[in-house]
Parts: structure tokens; sequence; C-alpha cells
């Protein structure tokens, strides 16, 4: 110190500590300050600092320790004796308990069993810091209210999944003439943005079956809205009789699904009046309709991650759910992995899901998907396929949109609590597992978790997700977990009661995968996605753990 002979720079020591990262600890704590009470720093930059201090702690504390005067630190808040290590431990202990008025000497003996306890946290600390230096300054904060922490989303509370694919059928427009599947581009990029000049169909195109394509006579595989005339005769393959979408006022009730759906998804009337959906109408004259696939990606290279999980959803509307000779769609959604195909859905239909909505004699439902886990061990790229299973066309009265390819990977987040113990104390660190808003069933799950170096588990270990193993017994420096989250549950906890005996920091964010990779943040048993991750964003390391000589 250059100024060794001049006393203490209070103000300055205090200033640093408010504009350091360590600042948030000292919100509504105990600030004990030991100082001979020699400030070098002028009078007016101590008032305005202690100003400042006053805002954010309960109180602070100025333990003289040597026989200086307190003329120079009458805007410290409380003086305590120093020359009693009794005293000063006693006041700092009674301070922290939110204690209101100073306590005379005289009754140190009732008190004194309060505290008894507690004897050896003053004593180690003052063993730990050393003696009070005549011209030094000590600042030790004793914080009432935990640190905090850093939390991407929002523990137990569910949020949407990340797509990684979807077609709303708008990167081309539909309004002069509607569009053949077999013709049409979806929009670039993996990232949604909905309507003309958007993205997330990472540029593919689409076939489909010929029963299921324009030119089978069924107004079949056509993009439209609700202004778009009916389809022009010839082409390839040649339509004729505008592919029977005239007929019994087929394209009439196609135009009002393509806008009840577009109000289904909360756009409004304007922007729905756009909105563009594929056909699927089966309105043969014969009433013919073979069973087929009505949309399947050519590329199959959309990129996802081994490890996570993923669902398919889209939007679907169906007429004549409720007349009697009327058969219903049963529609399948398959997951292309790698180019092979995985059924995640079967027999769904807008006329028999309990969350459909009925507007103008239409059934709409977003219809959706099981989840499905891929290997860790995978490099996989996805595709799509979506079936129609019925083979009549009497009903079977069908048009989609919206397709999509989403990451449901539930969210891991981590916390210590309490956030600061004494040497050999306990603290519990928690695995907070969130499902994402489908509420599907993840089951499958797991991870392996590294402890900071010097924190131990106790072998005190819970959880409430079901089948789940915990593996992390006393003396353990990792945590290993195995488990399911049930259809339509939330969250659930891993709980693992961890100590320390050597003072420090510590903060968990660690994890390795089940083949032993290094996973950044500790994304459950997967590695971290690519780009946004919740939606599904990384786990949140977590709070520090405060060990302190107590």
């Amino acid at each position: 110190m250059t100024d060794r002979y001049g006393g203490t720079r209070i103000a300055t020591n205090l200033r640093a500590l408010l504009t350091s990262h360590h600042a948030e600890a000292t919100r509504g704590a105990v600030v004990v300050i030991g100082s001979d009470g020699w400030d070098a720093d002028p009078p007016a930059e101590l008032a305005a600092v202690m100003a400042r201090l006053s805002r954010r702690a309960s109180n602070s504390l100025h333990i003289p320790v040597i026989a200086f005067g307190h003329h120079s630190l009458t805007r410290l808040g409380d003086h305590v004796s120093g020359d009693s290590v009794w005293r000063s431990r006693f006041e700092i202990v009674r301070r922290g308990r939110n204690a209101t008025t100073a306590t005379p000497a005289g009754r140190m003996t009732g008190e004194t069993n309060m505290v008894r306890g507690e004897r050896r946290w003053f004593t180690s600390a003052l063993a730990a810091v050393g003696a009070f230096a005549a011209s030094s300054t000590l600042v030790v904060v004793a914080s009432s209210q935990p640190a905090l922490a850093t939390v991407p989303g929002l523990p137990g509370t569910p949020q949407p999944g990340t797509p990684i694919f979807t077609e709303d059928f708008s990167n081309e427009s539909a309004a002069a003439a509607p569009i053949r599947i077999g013709s049409y581009t979806g929009s670039p990029g993996s990232v949604y943005v909905p309507g003309p000049g958007g993205s997330g169909a990472d540029g593919e195109t689409y076939t489909a079956d010929p029963a299921w394509s324009p030119g089978a006579g069924a107004c079949n595989g056509w993009i439209m809205r609700q202004t778009s005339p009916l389809p022009p005769n010839g082409g390839d393959p040649p339509v004729t009789n505008n592919d029977q979408c005239g007929r019994s006022d087929a394209w009439g009730r196609l135009q009002e699904m393509a806008r009840d759906m577009g109000l289904f998804q909360g756009q409004s009337p304007g922007e729905a009046a756009t909105n563009q959906v594929l056909t699927e109408y089966t309105n043969s004259v014969t009433g013919a309709q073979l069973p087929g696939y009505q949309l399947e990606t050519d590329n199959n290279t959309i990129p996802a991650i081994g490890g996570h999980f993923y669902s398919v959803s889209a939007i679907f509307a169906e007429r004549n759910c409720t007349v009697p000779s009327a058969q219903r769609a049963r529609l399948r959604f398959e997951l292309l992995l790698n180019g092979v195909p995985t059924v995640l859905a079967q027999n769904l239909s807008p006329c028999t899901d309990p969350g459909a909505e009925i507007v103008n004699n239409t059934w709409i439902a977003k219809l959706q998907s099981l989840a499905l886990q891929l290997s860790v061990a995978d490099t996989p790229t996805l595709g799509l396929r979506l079936y129609n299973a019925t083979a009549t066309g009497i009903g079977n009265d069908v048009a989609f949109d919206l397709p999509q390819i989403v990451d449901v990977t539930p969210q891991l987040d981590k916390a210590f609590n309490p956030t600061t113990i004494g040497q050999g104390q306990t603290s519990t660190l928690t695995f907070t597992i969130t499902n994402t808003d489908d509420l599907q069933a993840k089951n499958g799950m797991s991870f392996t978790d590294t402890l900071p170096a010097n924190v131990t588990a106790t072998g005190v270990n819970s959880t409430t997700c079901s089948d789940a193993t915990v593996t992390a017994p006393a003396g353990a420096t990792s945590v290993d977990f195995a488990g399911n989250l049930d259809l339509n549950v939330a969250s659930c906890t891993i709980s693992i009661q961890v100590t320390s005996t050597v003072v420090g920091s510590y903060t968990n964010t660690g994890c390795v995968a089940p083949d032993g990779s290094t996973i950044p943040g500790c994304e459950s048993n997967f590695p971290p996605s690519s780009g946004s991750t919740r939606p599904a964003p990384p786990p949140s390391p977590s709070s520090p753990l405060l060990t302190s000589l107590w």
C-alpha cells in the first residue's frame, strides 16, 4: 500500500465492492467493516458510498480494532466495540438475524446462550483472515439472501419446443392460381418465420403418392388460399374438369377451411385470407381413394442432434365429421431418421381429437405425435412423411397446414439451496427437469453430473422422476441419473445433498454425456443443440455455492 502511514481508503474499497460482481451479495446483508477508523479518502466520498451501501444492505457495523477516534467513521452506520471478539461476534450474528437495536454490554450474559453454537464461526473467521491490521480495511459480507441464479427458462414451467422444420406453404403465392405440391419449394432456413418471405422449411421440395397428387381427379395435392381460383386444366400430369375441385362445391369449402385454419393459428382476418394450405379432399366422381402418402420431404437432410427428443405436428381440418356415411381420415406421422421411417403417431383425425375446434362445420385441430429420442451415438438427419390410411373418398375430406418437426427435449436447471453454508455443513443440489408444453412422455433420460472440486455428496438423495435411479453415494464427486418423465407431467426433480470442508465459491457447470463427452452447461444427457435452445435453452449453471468458515 503506497500510503500505509496515511490511513485506509475505506470509500475506495467499498466502491470497488459495490461495482464488482460481488455487489449482489450485499443486498439485504449485514456488512461488517473492520478498520482503525482512519479513512484517507475525502469525507464526501465516504458519505456517498455509504449512502449507496445503505440502500442495499440491511445494516452495517464498524469494528474499530485499535484505539483511534471514530470521527472519520461517523458515516459507517453502527459502531461495535472492537475490544471484545465475543461482543463483535454477537453483534454480527444478532444483526444478521434482523435485530434492530443495539444490545447493552450488561446483557451479554443472557445472549451468550443464543450464540454459543456460533463461537467456532467467528473464531475461525478471525483465524482465516488474520489479525485486523491497523492500516487495512476488511469487508466481511454475511448475506441473508441467496445469490441470484442464472436461469434461462422457468424451472418447472413447460415452454414450447423448438421447431427445426416448419412448412406453412407460403413461400410461393397461390393468389393467381393454386400450386401443385410437386412444383413447390419451401422457404429457406430452419428458424421459422411465417408468411411470404419467411423461413423454416430448409428449402425442401415434396412429393406425394399419385392418388394424392394433382391429376388424380380427386382435388388432392393443391396449395391454395381463400381467394385462389379453381385449378387450371392441363399440365403434367394432365388435369381435366379442374381436377374435380368444383364438384359439390368442394373448392368453396376448401377456401373456407384455408381461412379458418389461419384464424385457428391466431392470424388476423386479413392474414387468414392469405393463409395457404394443402388440399386432400378425396373428391373423385366414383368415391374411390387409395390410402397413401399425402406429403413426403425429398431431401431428408434436416439436421438434428443425437440424444434429443423430437415430435411431429400439423394442423388438420376435416369436414363432414358427423355425417353417418362419411369416413374419417386416419392420419399417420412418420419421421425419417437417416432415411429410415419411424411411425410416431397413427389413426389421428380432427374429428376425434379432444382439442378440436368446430368452425363452419369444419373440425380443426393441431395433431401431435409422441416424442422420439434419437440415439446419442447418431449423427442424424431427418425427413417427414404424412400418410392417410382411409381407403375411400366418402367423407375423408381434409386439408392441412403447418407440418412441423419440433425439438421437444426437456430443460435441465440446477440450483444449490442454501447457497451459503459453513465448513462441513450441507446444501441440497436440485436438478429440475422441465417438460416442453406438449407434455409428451420423455422416457430414457439420463445424465452424469460432475460436482465442483472440493464438493462431495453425502449419500442423501431423492427424486420425483418415474422409474428413476440416482447414484451419488457418500463421498461421491459426481451424480448419475436415469429415469423418465411420464405423459402429462410438467416436471420432476432430483435432489442431492452435498457438503464441502474447503472455503470457496463453487459453481456446478460440468456434465458428462453417457458416451463420456463433456457437455458445456449440462444439458441432460444431450449434447448442446445448435442455435437457440428453448425454447430448448441449455440448462443454466447452478447459482454458486459459497462455503464460509462457520
